[in-house]
């Protein structure tokens, strides 16, 4: 059933559908003066009423704690019950997986992803820290998702999404055909490459714990 979306009781329309995840579509939409992203979920499997007001409001809960913290984050600006859908922010920019997949990653974006990282850490929380999961717009990193977990150190920038940001060949690839074959050396588990990136994960820490150490 078609759903019709609306901020503030004015309605809205749909420019581009931009991605359908396992739980959920988003969608690029616009009223007369701007364009913003609606994220709208849908059933998962066997799913009951109250399973997914549950996981709606995890996203309006999740959105709360990273208000928190230092991450730049999409605002809220509806949040529809009734029909479970987002209404955020359009944060016009770079996506960092395309960044990565064109070379033009900077060592300053690094040290600002290390910096929020840490932050996040102290705040018990991981992002999704997958590339196409971030915008860089006039210098700031925003994480355009509003997904978090509890921290764990295996799955965090250092030891995880730093590994995405680094692999050009792979990003590249992905962006071009969806396939994860040069990110994930073993398509079982979702760990990526890290062979021949270590040594400049090295020196990227290095340089950031200098540059902290100095603040």
């Amino acid at each position: 059933m078609a759903i019709d979306y609306f901020l503030h009781g004015s309605p809205l329309e749909i420019v581009q559908k931009l991605e359908r995840g396992v739980g959920n579509c988003t969608y690029l939409v616009k009223d007369d003066n701007n364009h913003y992203i609606c994220k709208h979920l849908i059933d998962l499997p066997d799913e009951s009423p109250t399973a997914k007001d549950a996981r709606f409001q995890t996203e309006i809960d999740s959105y709360e704690r990273l208000r928190e913290t230092k991450i730049s984050i999409p605002e809220l600006l509806e949040a529809n019950s009734e029909n479970h859908y987002l209404i955020k922010e359009h944060i016009e920019g770079e996506l960092v997986s395309d960044l990565v997949s064109c070379g033009a990653m900077t060592t300053e974006i690094f040290m600002k992803a290390f910096e929020f990282s840490e932050d996040l850490k102290a705040h018990d929380i991981n992002l999704d820290y997958f590339p196409s999961n971030f915008v860089v717009r006039k210098g700031e990193i925003y994480y355009i998702d509003y997904e978090m977990n509890a921290y764990i150190d295996e799955w965090d920038f250092t030891h995880w999404g730093i590994y995405y940001w680094l692999n050009q060949e792979g990003m590249k690839l992905f962006n071009d055909t969806n396939r994860l074959d040069l990110l994930h050396p073993d398509q079982e588990t979702p760990k990526p490459r890290t062979l021949g990136f270590e040594h400049t994960v090295a020196e990227l820490k290095a340089l950031y714990q200098h540059s902290a150490a100095r603040k």
